[in-house]
């Protein structure tokens, strides 16, 4: 399965995507992490496409691998990245899940806290 977290800095995303990490037992690809490490020396749209690529690449091994995916970072600020990853989850036959965050980050703890109460009640 793949979960995409999409939302602007201090949405909550990495705080979701660890709560949900702990939960589903996910490996989260950070892409914002990934541009840090992989080119450092830019910020740019070519160094964001760059680090965009290699968390396709990513999502790709763990997926065929048989993970759960959590895409972490403003990977999806572009139709086509958005479908690229669709495309991608589709064609190794994964389910897949778009989220936007709008939220603040507190507001991501009190989601994380619900889902684990949910399924504590399991």
């Amino acid at each position: 399965m793949l979960i995409a977290l999409a939302g602007l800095p201090g949405a909550g995303r990495s705080t979701l995507a660890k709560g949900l990490q702990a939960s589903l037992h996910a490996e989260i690809v950070s892409r914002d992490t990934i541009r840090m490490a992989e080119f450092p020396e830019w910020d740019d749209r070519a160094a964001k496409r760059a680090a965009f690529e290699i968390v396709r690449l990513d999502v790709g091994l763990l997926l065929r691998a048989g993970a759960t995916v959590i895409v972490d970072g403003a990977t999806l600020a572009t139709q086509a990245e958005r479908r690229e990853l669709h495309e991608l989850a589709s064609s190794l036959g994964g389910r897949e899940a778009a989220v936007r965050l709008d939220a603040r980050a507190a507001a991501s703890e009190v989601l994380v806290a619900a889902l684990a109460a949910v399924r504590a009640r399991r």
